[in-house]
């Protein structure tokens, strides 16, 4: 028994083994068969052996097998299997059947060894061998065979070779001194040596004068397995003559040209330069790498796909020549535009390109002006500006698209008629004369006018003309007019100031009724609590009438309570609360709002009991507090006899939230909403419990002015809990003074970077310039228009763009659009600052692709950190030329 554990442990550790049924079946496999197929063994286990045909055997290959084993007997032979992850193993395997009671085959057992390290060896060195005899068949060279004492052995000429004259079989048995001049067998030892020494040589010159003439050859070789002790090598003799003597009549043309020149031998992936090429990359002559790869390396990553597929395109033959224009990195860093063209000058005798010579020239100036050409001719195509250009006789000769559309006409009706041709009949006697004078004096002129189309329509226009001169006399050679439809901004301005005055009047008429109407019920309600208070204190009242006059102050205090809260809500809805932001401590807050309403929860036997108050936050003492005892009072009120209130408070994400418990009856769900809404009471208007409606809404408001937020969440039967939140007064102070170092630091550390802001609201672009007016190390500039802000950034290349995206004419999507498509700023931040703040806004933008996206209000600190962070970036981004 012991000896078959031991069996089995070795075949384990050495052997594939599996147990099938007659059907192939598997019933047990070990370790190895699942370690070697990948397959764990509940994915076997009950699987047919035909789980791991590899398809690479016939049918008659398995029919032969399954024919032995069913005979009884013993199969042998190699089989391909597939493995669970595809890929083939080769095993080399014994099937051996296990008789049953009967005698015969009751299943089979399979004993394998993996042999594919050893299949692979075998298929590798057959390959090799096949493919060293094709080389040698096809190579048209001739082939020399040399020994150490440089004594010729043997020579083979190829099929196309031209070398017979000069390398023939009478050169059997001498010596190279012997058969060539001293020069030339000078050449042939130093091949020689160095095939013997270092065990190749390649690209090694010889030139040999045969009948007067000089014939030039290139040689390669390697040194032979030693045979009888002494050493030996193949050189491979390629005769160059007439590819050197078109190189030289070439690298004369070339050097006149200014080109530069490459020559790429595509089997070694090496490449020569000569002519102009190196020295138009920065480089000196033999300072750069000369290799294929090293070329690849520097093409723009933009431009590496498409100028490898045309490469490699014309060397399979799918096109019939081979030119294109790529960019190529300078030494110093930047990009430079290169025509390449070249053509295939060798090819093996299979016909496959063996070497392609070609010429780079310097394009950068063209393609500068084609880009500058061509983005001009995209900003005035694209824009909703309309773009009139006329000559110095003042006809036009182009109008743009967006001409065409606002004026309504077709280009062909307006070409070559006098610019004014579109103005009314006053505008052309009064306006057009001005800004002939203007650009004919050199001036440009802006202005309204009013057009006429052809349908009888009339519309102002927003125009602006600018004359363009000759660069050398000072002639006016055109004029550059762009102006658009200014009726509906006319209009809007009409109906914003109407709308205003009515609002203003309205306002003031608000204002003067609540002022009114808090004088006329101040007045008699002065009079009634007056009088109140007086008999409140009168002795000859008995105990009925002292309660009489106790109502008839607490329904008049009510009264006053509700005046003073209306009065409050005015002001805030009108914008005319002001506040005085500090650090308040909130454990002192709660103390003192507690230490008010003490009595009322007395009065009904509530108790109060502030939790771990801490923490100091920012905002308005006094309104903090009316925020506070409105939310403590509401928590009595509503709250049962001899219930509690709780004040908690917590910190987080830099806020501190008070927390209000009472235990009162709840709120039900459905009524949550309009808990902040004025004078609703959510039903409760009813009951004996006062109220106006009107506190938490004022509440709201104040915390939400202060920078915080409010909430509240209830459960009927158990209590309501209501919240407010403020900032820490840590966090803002030390945001602060965070800001102010990181600038103080940015200031000393970082060279000066141009920020531009194009906004048409003038508060806006003045708020922003203002916090940048104390980043020393940053230039600001700003603009009202899109058109104006893309002149100013192709002015200026600023490191960071900030854009507002709802803007007359041009929006910031089209700028943005043009920004990326012009080469120059295509790399450029560009950061949206928008009062449109829903999620789809800002998806839209990021999708767009603004670098960011903030959304007014803008909160500073979070502005400034953005800022910083692009501009961190421009500034450790290696600049590029396009």
């Amino acid at each position: 028994m012991d000896s078959l554990l031991a069996l089995r442990r070795a075949l384990d550790a050495h052997a594939i083994v599996s147990v099938t049924d007659l059907a192939g079946n598997i019933l047990e496999v070990n370790d190895k068969f699942c370690e070697t197929s990948g397959y764990p063994r509940e994915a076997l286990i009950g699987r047919n052996h035909r789980l791991l045909k590899s398809g690479m055997h016939d049918a008659a290959f398995y029919a032969s097998m399954w024919s032995t084993i069913s005979a009884g007997e013993s199969w042998q032979g190699d089989v391909c299997n597939r493995r669970l992850d595809g890929s083939l193993y080769w095993v080399r395997s014994t099937i051996t059947p296990i008789p049953g009671a009967d005698g015969l085959p009751e299943r089979y057992i399979s004993i394998r060894t993996d042999i594919t390290p050893l299949y692979e060896a075998e298929r590798s060195a057959r390959l090799a061998a096949e493919q060293l005899s094709a080389t040698l068949s096809a190579i048209p060279d001739t082939l020399i065979e040399l020994d150490e004492d440089g004594r010729f052995l043997r020579i083979g000429h190829g099929a196309e070779c031209h070398d017979g004259p000069v390398f023939c079989c009478q050169l059997l048995g001498r010596n190279v001194d012997e058969a060539f001049d001293t020069v030339s067998a000078g050449q042939l030892r130093v091949a020689l040596a160095e095939a013997i020494g270092s065990g190749q040589c390649s690209d090694l010159p010889l030139w040999i004068r045969v009948d007067g003439r000089q014939h030039f050859f290139e040689l390669s070789g390697s040194r032979l397995p030693d045979a009888d002790r002494k050493r030996r090598c193949l050189l491979v003799v390629h005769d160059a003559t007439r590819r050197k003597n078109l190189e030289t009549h070439f690298a004369f043309a070339i050097d006149g040209a200014g080109e530069g020149v490459w020559d790429l031998h595509l089997s070694s992936g090496q490449v020569k330069f000569s002519g102009h090429y190196e020295a138009m990359l920065g480089y000196a002559q033999g300072e750069l790498a000369p290799t294929l790869d090293a070329w690849l390396s520097m093409l723009h990553p933009n431009d590496r796909l498409g100028t490898r597929t045309a490469f490699f395109g014309y060397l399979a033959g799918q096109q019939d020549s081979y030119s294109v224009e790529f960019r190529l990195r300078h030494k110093d860093g930047h990009y430079i535009w290169i025509h390449s063209r070249g053509t295939i000058v060798e090819r093996s005798a299979d016909g496959l390109p063996q070497r392609v010579i070609g010429l780079h020239a310097d394009i950068t100036a063209r393609k500068q002006t084609e880009d500058a050409l061509q983005l001009f001719r995209r900003l005035v195509e694209s824009t909703d500006q309309a773009i009139r250009v006329a000559d110095a006789a003042h006809r036009i000769i182009y109008v743009n698209p967006a001409y065409e559309r606002m004026v309504g006409v077709r280009s062909e009706d307006v070409l070559g008629r006098r610019f004014d041709c579109i103005a009314t009949t006053e505008s052309a006697a009064t306006i057009f004369p001005l800004i002939v004078a203007a650009i004919e004096n050199g001036s440009s002129w802006q202005g309204l006018a009013q057009l006429c189309r052809p349908d009888g329509s009339k519309f102002f226009s927003l125009s602006s003309v600018q004359p363009i001169r000759d660069v050398h006399d000072g002639s006016l050679l055109y004029s550059f007019n762009t102006f658009s439809d200014h009726s509906e901004e006319i209009a809007r301005s009409q109906a914003l100031e109407t709308a205003l005055t009515e609002a203003n009047a309205a306002n003031q008429a608000k204002s003067s009724f609540l002022s009114s109407m808090s004088h006329e019920l101040r007045t008699p309600l002065n009079a009634v609590i007056g009088f109140a208070q007086m008999l409140e204190f009168d002795d000859a009242l008995d105990e009925d009438q002292h309660d009489n006059v106790a109502e008839i102050l607490k329904a008049g205090r009510h009264l006053l309570a509700l005046i003073n809260e209306v009065l409050d809500l005015a002001k805030i809805e009108a914008g005319r609360v002001e506040l005085s932001p500090e650090p308040v401590d909130a454990r002192e807050l709660v103390d003192e709002c507690m230490h008010l309403v003490l009595p009322l929860a007395r009065a009904r036997g509530i108790s109060l009991a502030p939790v771990a108050v801490s923490g100091t936050m920012q905002g308005d003492r006094v309104r903090l507090k009316q925020v506070l005892l409105n939310l403590l009072s509401n928590a009595i009120k509503y709250n049962r006899d001899g219930g509690s209130v709780q004040v908690s408070s917590r910190v987080q994400d830099g806020r501190l939230t008070l927390e209000v418990a009472d235990t009162g009856p709840g709120i039900p769900a459905g009524k949550l909403g309009g808990l902040f809404e004025p004078f609703n009471r959510l039903g409760v208007e009813n009951s004996s419990v006062e109220g106006t409606g009107i506190g938490l809404s004022i509440c709201k408001r104040l915390v939400e002015l202060m920078g915080g937020e409010i909430g509240a969440i209830s459960e009927e039967g158990v209590g309501s809990r209501f919240h407010f939140s403020m900032p820490l007064a840590d966090a803002v102070q030390a945001g602060q003074a965070a800001a102010s170092a990181r600038m103080d630091v940015q200031d000393a550390a970082r060279p000066r970077q141009r920020v531009l802001y194009v906004d048409d609201n003038p508060a806006n672009l003045k708020l922003v310039g203002q916090l940048f007016a104390r980043r020393h190390p940053v230039d600001f500039s700003s603009a009202q228009d899109a058109q104006q802000g893309l002149a100013l950034a192709l002015e200026t290349r600023p490191d960071l763009i900030l854009l507002d995206v709802n803007m007359p004419q041009m929006d910031g999507y089209q700028l943005l659009g043009i920004l990326r498509a012009e080469r120059s700023l295509s790399r450029v931040p560009v950061v949206a600052v928008t009062a449109n703040a829903m999620p789809r806004d800002i998806e839209r933008g990021l999708a767009a692709g603004f670098a960011a996206y903030l959304t007014k209000p803008l909160d500073i600190p979070q502005f400034l950190e953005t800022v910083d962070r692009l501009l961190a970036e421009a500034a450790s981004r290696p600049e590029t030329i396009a």
